[in-house]
């Protein structure tokens, strides 16, 4: 694919060009956003692009690889090789390295993991060049919203502005106007790393659990009654919040990429938490049940997933989906896919419900930080307190942008079951 760079003229403007009386300030500020997403999705298109044809080149050539073993008797190089074929047309995922398979396959796989690994350090290198052409393009108009008086926008710039820097390794830039500094934002460079995970620490040195990585890292805040434990989340009546940063890589993946598979794990202390009217939040991507991108709550006896999509259900502003009982005090494990109007529950690595009457893309949803555990109760409703407060153990809660399998909803599960149990 070929890259376009005329819109990236904004980016280059000098600031007369800018800011002349003919010329609307917030207009501009508009195309250079658009200019640079244009680039930036052309560029993980790209990538993505090139990550399929590794794969479509690695599977290919796994015939010839089986051959090989055929011609010299080596029958255990042949059921390695069609148990690696197996794995790869049924994931379609890179493979692991396995120090225990022959040494052919483990020189393929080394080979295509070197291959991924140049590609993806080519990626950075132009992400990295398409920043640090929008970080000089910036300046000007924090300056210049900030000459409007338009200071929440001059603001916003700044923020942007430190959080490239960051990103880009760079010393922060003098601040030109009053406000907050960010949180700092630790993005990561492992490709395999998830758009939004949360998961305890310990997890990633237990022995047969493969330890996952969030794409960008965030500092939690924890409010009341709420324990970070070794285990997980313990939540009695407290509010765990994560920034609103911690997300913006999984907001940009699903607006391009209209797939979706959510995990989590979760044990209820009580029977009974609230109901349809005033639901317990276990997870909640959102300000509100009304305005969230994506949420789960304990209703009663049932979680329930709420999903935003631009195709909203009739009387209702999300999707509410339920995914079944609670098990009281009995650890659980959920995994729900969704594609193309198809949306799958799996309850303890089995598939317990189908639906496919849930469609639309979600290119309405909005930047919103993560709270965990405790919301306002909703007006109207009599007899509640100020808040309602899920009760119990939140162990994971992982979003990506790709569709699980069954057979990587059982495996979810598996490592699930391990972790917990050592």
């Amino acid at each position: 694919m070929k890259l376009r760079f005329v819109p990236l003229v904004f980016f280059l403007l000098p600031l007369g060009s800018l800011f002349g009386q003919e010329v609307d300030l917030d207009m501009r500020y508009l195309k250079l956003q658009e200019a640079y997403t244009q680039r930036l999705q052309e560029i993980e298109t790209r990538h993505e692009k090139t990550e399929r044809e590794l794969l479509n080149q690695f599977i290919l050539s796994l015939p010839r690889v089986e051959l090989e073993f055929r011609e010299s008797g080596d029958l255990n190089g042949v059921v390695a090789c069609r148990e690696l074929q197996e794995f790869m047309l049924t994931e379609m995922k890179f493979p692991p390295r396995n120090p225990d398979a022959p040494e052919l396959i483990r020189d393929k796989i080394e080979q295509l993991h070197e291959q991924r690994k140049e590609s993806f350090e080519s990626n950075q290198n132009d992400l990295n060049q398409l920043n640090k052409l929008l970080l000089d393009a910036l300046e000007p108009y924090q300056v210049a919203f900030t000459k409007a008086n338009q200071l929440p926008k001059a603001l916003e710039i700044r923020e942007l502005r430190l959080r490239l820097q960051q990103a880009l390794g760079g010393e922060t830039p003098g601040p030109t106007t009053t406000g907050p500094t960010p949180e700092p934002v630790r993005i990561s460079n492992n490709p395999n790393a998830l758009p939004f995970s949360f998961e305890p620490r310990r997890w990633k040195g237990l022995p047969g659990v493969t330890g996952r990585e969030t794409a960008i890292g965030y500092e939690i805040k924890v409010d009341g009654d709420a324990e970070v434990a070794p285990r997980g989340l313990v939540m009695r009546n407290g509010l765990l919040t994560i920034p609103q940063q911690a997300t913006t890589i999984l907001l940009d993946r699903a607006k391009r990429n209209p797939m979706l598979s959510v995990e989590f794990s979760a044990r209820s202390t009580a029977s009974h938490q609230w109901n349809a009217q005033a639901p317990a939040v276990v997870f909640l991507y959102g300000n509100t049940l009304r305005d969230a991108n994506l949420a789960v709550t304990q209703e009663g006896r049932n979680y329930y997933l709420y999903l935003r999509t631009t195709s909203a259900p009739v009387k209702r502003p999300l999707h509410r989906i339920n995914l079944g009982r609670v098990a009281d005090g009995r650890p659980q494990h959920f995994t729900i896919t969704f594609r193309s109007g198809e949306l799958t529950v799996y309850v303890d690595g089995s598939e317990t419900d189908k639906l496919r009457n849930i469609t639309g893309l979600f290119n309405n949803w909005d930047p919103y930080p993560v709270k965990m555990g405790r919301h306002p109760a909703p007006t109207g409703v009599p007899d509640l307190p100020k808040n309602i407060h899920w009760r119990g153990t939140l162990f994971q809660f992982n979003i990506t942008t790709s569709l699980e399998s069954a057979r990587g909803a059982s495996t979810n599960y598996n490592r699930f079951s391990r972790a917990l149990t050592q």
